[in-house]
């Protein structure tokens, strides 16, 4: 059905269950106990549980927030395309202040299919958190060992891990729309490698260097959807960068005719107004933006 405003859309409750953390660890380091929380943003929403203390290893959160949400094909990609990241904050109990400890990264994909998923996930540190010590130099055979002394406990070194659960009153996408064979589900995945011909005011200068730039760059992609909808895809920590020395180790076979494919195509369309094939007083630049290669993006798109 459908109203003078667009088509009348199903209803999704989503139910997302923060359980607990276990061996996470603190600015002091493995081993030490804190108050913790756990936080993260669903459609804008932002879910964060109450600092709770460790006992024996767990923080046991007991977060629980629904979410009633009209269903559509932008939705279905702001909860799979891209994952749910978890962080996890250290509570002091003086001033009130906070310190990332961690994060997680929580992927949807099985509500494709499925009405509900439970997941334990690891935990990555933060930067601010101090590394773990260094293992210990091996030693000789027989030496400082005790016959039937235990094996070492490898998991004391884990970064932690968090149990979350996601329950749906339906999944994502019908049944019968995950045919690939028929046309139906797809995934569109979209990647960044270099931007060239920029324009003169990006550019580093004779003497400046690449880290000294003072800006970093986010590309947008942006994919239609059904019903007049579209989706957008971003690419942040683009870095401007010289090109190798030609023949120097590492240089990109083509890069350099890219660069010149470029330079021809912005002498031939014009630039800043001027006619097609007008000397530019400023030529092209043989610089570029890089997009870091784990950066890809995906779009799930439904049947047509």
């Amino acid at each position: 059905p459908a109203s003078d405003e667009g088509p009348v859309l199903p209803e999704l409750t989503l139910k997302l269950s923060l359980i607990e953390g276990r061996n996470l660890v603190g600015v002091a380091g493995a081993g030490a106990s804190f108050t913790a929380s756990v936080a993260c943003t669903v459609r804008g929403e932002t879910i964060q549980s109450t600092p709770v203390p460790m006992a024996d290893g767990v923080h046991t959160f007991g977060k629980e927030e629904q979410l009633v949400l009209p269903l559509d094909a932008v939705l279905v990609n702001e909860l799979v395309a891209q994952p749910i990241e978890l962080s996890f904050y250290q509570h002091e109990a003086k001033g009130n202040h906070t310190t990332l400890v961690g994060t997680s990264l929580l992927h949807l994909d099985p509500l494709l299919a499925e009405a509900s998923m439970q997941e334990v996930l690891p935990v990555t540190r933060s930067a601010l958190v101090p590394p773990p010590p260094a293992p210990p130099a091996p030693r000789e055979e027989g030496e400082g060992e005790e016959e039937g002394a235990p094996a070492p406990d490898v998991a004391q070194e884990s970064e932690g891990s968090i149990a979350v659960s996601v329950e749906l009153n339906r999944a994502l996408v019908d049944e019968e729309d995950h045919d690939i064979d028929e046309g139906m589900l797809r995934t569109l995945h979209v990647s960044l490698d270099k931007m060239y011909n920029l324009p003169s005011k990006w550019v580093l200068g004779p003497e400046q260097l690449e880290e000294e730039h003072p800006f970093a760059y986010t590309a947008k992609v942006t994919v239609p959807l059904p019903n007049g909808r579209e989706y957008p895809i971003f690419f942040p920590g683009g870095t401007l960068r010289r090109p190798p020395p030609s023949g120097a180790p590492g240089e990109e076979q083509g890069a350099g005719e890219l660069a010149e494919q470029a330079a021809a195509l912005a002498l031939t369309a014009g630039a800043d107004g001027a006619p097609a094939g007008a000397p530019d007083a400023t030529p092209p630049s043989d610089q570029y933006i890089e997009w870091p290669a784990d950066r890809a993006g995906r779009v799930i798109l439904p049947g047509a």
